[in-house]
Order: structure tokens, then sequence, then C-alpha cells
């Protein structure tokens, strides 16, 4: 029996014998390379050549360092949009007191003008009916000497 690269299936080295067999089947004859060829590394520079393009160990801390600035940024963004909620909530509750404040101020001017309270303290306070009316301008005091 002879393998196809010419030589014998030994038992010592069956699988060198296999691989040169299979490699024939599988590459054809014009492109394989002697074995010599594939086993001398002499002189042979392995070193890759540095690329011009930032490594992911340089790039790294500066990312990470972006990733936390962003992440400080967008909470000193929350805690000021809370702080001014508490504001405008705080804002709010004062413009409601501000505003019953109001309504009660406006009730209590209305009950002072009523003309049937007016007439029962004009007596004590010795006030008279009036024969004259002035009737002002309300946008301000008019001039006195016309």
């Amino acid at each position: 029996m002879s393998a196809p690269s010419g030589g014998r299936i030994s038992a010592a080295r069956p699988v060198r014998a296999w691989s040169n067999r299979l490699a024939g089947w599988l590459v054809p004859a014009n492109a394989r390379r002697p074995a010599r060829s594939r086993v001398d590394l002499v002189g042979r520079d392995f070193v890759r050549p540095r690329s011009t393009a930032p490594s992911l160990s340089r790039a790294l801390p500066a990312l990470l360092a972006a990733v936390v600035l962003a992440a400080l940024a967008l909470a000193a963004l929350r805690v000021d949009l809370i702080r001014v909620r508490y504001g405008l909530g705080a804002a709010l509750r004062e413009e409601k007191a501000l505003l019953e404040q109001e309504r009660a101020l406006r009730a209590q001017l209305g009950s002072l003008r009523d003309p049937i309270r007016l007439a029962r303290l004009a007596p004590r306070y010795q006030l008279e009916r009036t024969t004259r009316v002035l009737d002002l301008p309300a946008g301000g005091a008019a001039d006195p000497r016309p």
C-alpha cells in the first residue's frame, strides 16, 4: 500500500503521515510548500508594527473618565431639578396663602363699606348725612388748581 505522498504510513508517526495525506487531498499540488520552508523560522520578524490609533488600554481610562463626568453632570442636573421642584412647591403654597388672604381682605373691605353697618356706626362717631359728593377720577389725584 503506497501513500499519495510517496511514503509509507509508519506506526511511529501516524499523525504526520495522515496530515500529509490530507494535505495532498485538500490543497492543490502547485500550492503546496516544501516542508522545510514551513519549519524554517530563522530571520523571521514576529514583532507586529505599532498602529497609529490609540489602543483600548490607552483609550479606556479616558473613556471611563468621560462616562464618570457624564454621570456626575446628570446627577447634578437631577439634584438641581429636585431643588427647583421644592422651590416651586413652596411658591405655590405661598401663592395659595396669599390668595386666601386677599379673599379675606376683600370680604373685610366689603363689610366695612356696607351701608347698613355705616348707618349704625354714624351716630356713635357723630357723622351726618352728606350734602355734597365729590367724584374723583380713578387715574390719580386731580390738580387742585384749575
